[in-house]
């Protein structure tokens, strides 16, 4: 879902007005109508449509070969705790019987590029302000959700060819679900608007990461589910440099047990005295 990008002009705009910024410019422009909000450093975008996913008249096909019945974690005094389920099951074929509707797709391509176009335009001063965005496509009739929240500093690395598209991807945390709020909500209302802190984001990122982990078909049976897990973590810190987690602990609910990863496994160094 994540749109084409193009070259930032002139600082325009500022942290005080972007939300209303953003919102006249998808108007204006592009006459689609959204609602922005910005909360302490996280912007928040939240568009409007129908028929958000249709019948895909060509299934693709996939094998389910891990149930994931558990992942959550959180990130908090200077140690990543979290909890795990996840266990191998009898390859299953499943088909992808809906896809994203092709209009719904192209107005998210044109909000991924005002939003980049508007947070690239912000006066200088103030462009570390914004750290945080949380785009959210809500189906009005039939009340389906995508949201998608991104790291700005990894919105700028791959506009600038410092990371590649396919990392960014990973990097964008996507989450879809059904809620009657949802439906004829115009403006976003049913939100629960807030700051997100960057422990809130590794955690969340983390999450998405093995979820992503377990869900590709190249991933055999036999995999080592605590060292895959333990890979993750690790490289997520790092790729965010959040050196002040000292410790990692999970828990593995399959097999009733805890894993521990102190600072030299996670930094690949002995922390310094």
């Amino acid at each position: 879902m994540c749109g084409c990008f193009f070259s930032a002009g002139a600082p325009t705009y500022t942290t005080q007005t972007v939300a209303r910024s953003l919102k006249d410019l998808v108007k204006t422009e592009y006459n689609i109508d959204i609602s922005a909000r910005l909360v302490g450093s996280t912007l928040w975008v939240y568009m409007p449509v129908e028929d958000l996913f249709i019948k895909n008249p060509s299934p693709e096909k996939y094998a389910e070969k891990f149930k994931i019945l558990a992942n959550s974690g959180t990130l908090k005094n200077r140690r990543f705790s979290g909890e795990y389920h996840i266990k191998p099951v009898p390859p299953k074929d499943k088909s992808q019987d809906y896809k994203i509707n092709k209009d719904v797709s192209e107005k998210i391509g044109i909000l991924w590029k005002a939003i980049r176009r508007v947070v690239f335009s912000i006066e200088p001063s103030q462009r570390e302000d914004i750290k945080f965005v949380v785009m959210a496509i809500g189906d009005i009739k039939n009340g389906f959700e995508v949201t998608e929240i991104f790291y700005v500093r990894d919105l700028k690395k791959v506009s600038y060819n410092l990371m590649s598209i396919w990392e960014f991807q990973h990097r964008v945390i996507q989450d879809s679900h059904v809620s009657p709020l949802v439906i004829g909500d115009r403006t976003g209302r049913h939100l629960s608007y807030r700051d997100l802190t960057m422990h809130e984001f590794i955690a969340k990122q983390i999450e998405y990461r093995i979820s992503l982990k377990f869900q590709k078909p190249e991933v055999e049976q036999d995999v080592d589910i605590e060292r895959e897990i333990s890979r993750i973590i690790t490289e997520t810190l790092r790729m965010y440099e959040v050196t002040d987690v000292e410790e990692a602990v999970f828990r593995n609910l399959d097999l009733n047990r805890n894993v521990t990863l102190g600072y030299p496994e996670i930094w690949g160094r002995p922390r310094k005295k």
